[in-house]
């Protein structure tokens, strides 16, 4: 087997840990004014080969249904600061719930 299909398995994991502590998270800061929250693109589809998911390259596409009204945040400049609180807190919280990790799985949040 040719070192990219071996580190498929590792690669999956790293995904599902990476969705998991995305779901924990918003919890946590949303609680119940989260609705709903769906994975999609390559990162949940199946893989048959390492170009279907290749780490630092695609993204995990994450959408969101909140019961906010405006969603996250009111403003552009509170968008950006959720962001970045949000992707900082996530990070900390996936290399603590996966320190051996691949890769960090790229989110890329929708709502």
């Amino acid at each position: 087997m040719d070192r990219d299909c071996e580190l498929l398995p590792q690669v999956r994991d790293d995904v599902e840990i990476a969705i998991e502590v995305w779901r924990e998270l918003l919890l946590d800061v949303y609680g119940d004014a989260l609705l709903r929250l769906s994975a999609k693109g390559s990162a949940v589809k199946p893989w048959d080969g390492p170009i279907d998911y290749v780490p630092t390259l695609s993204d995990l596409d994450l959408h969101l249904e909140t019961a906010l009204p405006g969603g996250l945040s009111a403003t552009p400049e509170e968008a950006f600061d959720v962001a970045l609180r949000l992707s900082s807190e996530h990070e900390a919280r996936f290399f603590r719930a996966r320190p051996d990790a691949f890769h960090l799985p790229r989110a890329q949040l929708s709502f």
